[in-house]
């Protein structure tokens, strides 16, 4: 009887539960949703992108007809970076209201970033055949086509260009007061000031080894040049390349690479160099990235032989932007073992840096940094070995001329304190500089 009532018992609520669950949902008030897409629309506005989702989520579950809803979602897709889930959000949307041009636009850019350049494209031409298509609209089209057109070819090339002209109140880094060496009286060193004109130019290449660029070999070849007004002999000719290969993985980009350099100063070769890096770049959300890179070199002065030798170096450099707000940093640490031990040193450093968009197409750059320096062994005339200790200040503003196309001065104060008189100093220079990338 127990048996045949707990039976009963049980079959009572499996029929419970199958009626319940055949039962069709309440539709949510109207109230409900207008709450859930004001909100979705706030949070993407201010990039919380995850806290949009999940809200529209539980709207979607409530009327998953919602046209809004969909788009939405395929925003705070596009938002973070889930390109698949934002395919497929603006594609329900299209199957709902087929003359969506909006969802078809952000469907073709959802595609793009997918690597499906062919659908893509289609999609972009049929938004931009439709007459009542705003003329920035088509602009932006254009673009993304000339971006397909890229990105199907196997080469990408790049470069950036800057002209600056400079004002250095300590060219040759003379200390600022008295230099007292043992055993000798009192020195006094003149402190040089100059203008200087510089020069530079980054080119770079990229041969994509897959589709989509997941894999390619990249090559950069950067050149730098600057002449001095009245103390020549500080000219420098600098020429450095360096090749590797790039795997980019979900948010990373790991990357390789052989490098080489050549300085030439006074007109006589100065420094050479080769080695290698290794890096990786993270994207910790869609505001925030960080780099890691290490990497060791083989240097030889031609002018100072002494300071012949080996050295390796690991720094981390995060960045984060909020709104108008752009932050930066960078620590890390580096070694030299040199030929003699009064030009072999360890260092650490550390730099902060902030930037502001400000009105009429400016930013406000701004930067602090600080160095210290151990050197192994004393040099010769000298009592102990040497400790540095270096810190800057920076404050600029920048001012964008076109897309490709900026014009920036910048102000920089530095100043040293060294257990050795010689490497006391303070040096301010000012640089106004032209840059236009292609």
């Amino acid at each position: 009887m127990a048996c045949r009532l707990w039976l009963c018992r049980g079959g009572l609520a499996l029929v419970l539960a199958v009626f319940i669950a055949a039962v069709p949902r309440l539709r949510a008030e109207p109230a409900f949703e207008a709450a859930a897409v004001t909100q979705a629309r706030a949070d993407l506005e201010a990039g919380r992108y995850a806290e949009a989702r999940e809200g529209l989520r539980q709207a979607f579950r409530e009327d998953p007809a919602n046209v809004d809803i969909s788009f939405l979602m395929g925003q705070a897709a596009m938002g973070m970076e889930d390109y698949e889930a934002a395919a497929a959000a603006f594609d329900r949307v299209l199957m709902m209201r087929p003359d969506a041009a909006r969802a078809r636009l952000e469907l073709a850019r959802a595609y793009a970033h997918l690597g499906l350049y062919d659908v893509a494209e289609e999609l972009f031409r049929e938004v931009d055949r439709q007459p009542e298509t705003p003329d920035g609209v088509r602009r932006s089209i254009g673009a993304y086509l000339e971006q397909i057109a890229a990105a199907r070819s196997p080469h990408a090339f790049s470069g950036v260009m800057t002209v600056a002209f400079a004002r250095d109140n300590n060219a040759r880094i003379s200390p600022d007061g008295a230099v007292v060496l043992p055993g000798l009286p009192p020195l006094s060193v003149p402190v040089e000031r100059d203008l200087y004109a510089a020069q530079s130019l980054l080119l770079q290449h990229q041969l994509a080894l897959s589709p989509g660029r997941r894999l390619a070999w990249a090559t950069e070849l950067l050149g730098y040049n600057a002449l001095y007004r009245d103390e020549d002999d500080l000219g420098v000719q600098y020429l450095r390349l360096d090749t590797g290969p790039r795997w980019r993985h979900g948010r990373a980009l790991l990357g390789l690479g052989l490098n080489g350099g050549w300085m030439i100063k006074d007109d006589d070769r100065y420094l050479g160099s080769w080695g290698s890096r290794a890096f990786a770049d993270v994207a910790l959300s869609r505001a925030a990235a960080v780099r890691v890179e290490v990497a060791g070199e083989r240097r030889r002065y031609w002018q100072e032989r002494d300071a012949d030798g080996t050295a390796a170096s690991l720094a981390v450099r995060p960045t984060w932007v909020r709104g108008r707000h752009a932050f930066s940093a960078e620590a890390g640490l580096e070694t030299h073992r040199a030929r003699e031990g009064w030009e072999a040193y360890d260092k650490a450093f550390v730099s902060l840096g902030y930037q502001m968009a400000l009105p009429w197409r400016l930013t406000l750059l701004t930067g602090c940094g600080w160095e210290h320096w151990r050197f192994d062994d004393p040099e010769p005339l000298a009592a102990r070995r040497r400790r540095d200790d270096v810190a800057s200040l920076s404050l600029g503003l920048r001012r964008r001329l076109s897309a490709r196309a900026s014009a920036e001065i910048r102000h920089r104060f530095e100043t040293a304190d060294s257990t050795s008189d010689l490497y006391d100093y303070e040096r301010q220079v000012t640089v106004l500089s032209l840059t236009c990338a292609f």
